[in-house]
């Protein structure tokens, strides 16, 4: 059934056991907890054939699972802001509180990180789909969640997906607690109150031409969306193929090349209300002959109305030399990822503001 948590039958037990990622020190670990010790000169699949044959339980599926799961590609990052000035103790208290939420989940490891104004905390976590092959349904994950005082802001940002999404909420509720001043404002990227496809569309545009100490190389992927067109199809075939026509319904698209921004399909899209609900681009540094090539990605994971705004900086292409990059994408280091993701997410609050002067004008 769809969904629902079985048993791996002997054959997957023993296929999992003569992985190479099941190493001979986890199998003698495995073969310890039943109370026997092998050999070393006895064969893997020895080892394998003979544990196979015995009844197993849930303790030995997660075992196996935690070793063979798959871990997870990295992930968008989405940021809030906090408008009011709140003191240092109260985010420190606040990720404290955190860890003793989520600490008592066996599971879930917490480690947090103070320096200066900034706090990380890093959460190691499991995700469980049965949906799955038997020992990939567990997925290892791995949130960081940062605070980080600016002036008289508070900035927090974390991974957009649904388990981070309640831990910040979390956070805000324990930094609410204990604020004695004046409602919380929380400020986030969202276009919902704009509805001109034309200035949702430029909110992209804008960002990706100025994010500081950056020129724009390319735009490789766009998304459109429109909830809102029916698009009718003018041809000439038979009244019975216009008719299954008129039920026709476009509401998204993708473009992927080189200079998608200027081509005619997208400028085609623009004209029947489409807007982009999510970019890829290229960067290179101001300046720089020999600048490496950046790429980027930004959505809004929901185009209806433009909400949960992310990003990621998913890596570079190094410089060879004129015009000539490596083929192959490298990922950022940690501290670099953290630098251009405040760089990202600072030009997508002042193009957020650009666009919204734009609106009530």
């Amino acid at each position: 059934m769809r969904g629902s948590l079985y048993s791996p039958s002997d054959k997957a037990i023993f296929d999992a056991l003569c992985q190479s990622k099941v190493n001979t020190s986890e199998q003698n670990s495995i073969l310890l907890e039943r109370g026997i010790i092998a050999s070393k000169q006895t064969k893997r699949e020895d080892i394998a054939h003979y544990f196979s044959q015995f009844t197993h339980g849930y303790g030995d599926y997660f075992r196996l699972s935690q070793i063979l799961g798959k871990n997870t590609r990295r992930e968008k990052t989405t940021a809030s802001v906090l408008k009011n000035k709140i003191d240092t103790t109260i985010l420190i208290n606040a990720s404290n509180q955190l860890e003793n939420l989520i600490a008592d989940d066996n599971d879930t490891h917490v480690t947090t990180n103070k320096s200066g104004d900034r706090i990380d905390i890093i959460i190691s976590y499991h995700v469980t789909n049965f949906n799955k092959s038997e020992f990939n349904q567990v997925i290892k994950k791995e949130a960081i969640i940062t605070i980080e005082k600016s002036g008289n802001e508070v900035h927090i940002r974390s991974p957009a997906n649904p388990h981070a999404e309640q831990w910040k909420n979390d956070i805000l509720s324990f930094i609410e607690e204990d604020f004695e001043g004046d409602d919380l404002i929380v400020e986030e990227i969202s276009l919902e109150n704009i509805d001109s496809h034309k200035l949702r569309s430029s909110f992209f545009i804008e960002l990706i031409s100025n994010i500081e100490g950056y020129d724009l190389y390319d735009v490789t992927d766009v998304y459109v969306f429109n909830s809102k067109t029916d698009i009718d199809i003018d041809n000439e075939d038979t009244e019975e193929d216009l008719s299954i026509g008129e039920n026709i319904r476009i509401d998204k698209a993708s473009l992927k090349g080189q200079g998608v921004l200027q081509s005619k399909e997208l400028e085609d899209l623009f004209l029947k209300e489409f807007y982009i609900s999510r970019i890829q681009w290229k960067l290179r540094k101001k300046g720089e002959i020999d600048s490496d090539i950046y790429e980027f990605e930004a959505q809004f994971s929901e185009p209806n109305n433009c909400q949960l705004f992310s990003y990621i900086a998913k890596g570079f292409y190094k410089y060879k030399s004129s015009d000539e990059y490596n083929k192959n994408r490298q990922n950022f280091t940690t501290s670099e990822e953290s630098l251009i993701n405040k760089d990202i997410d600072s030009a997508a609050r002042k193009t957020l503001a650009l666009i919204q002067n734009k609106n009530l004008e």
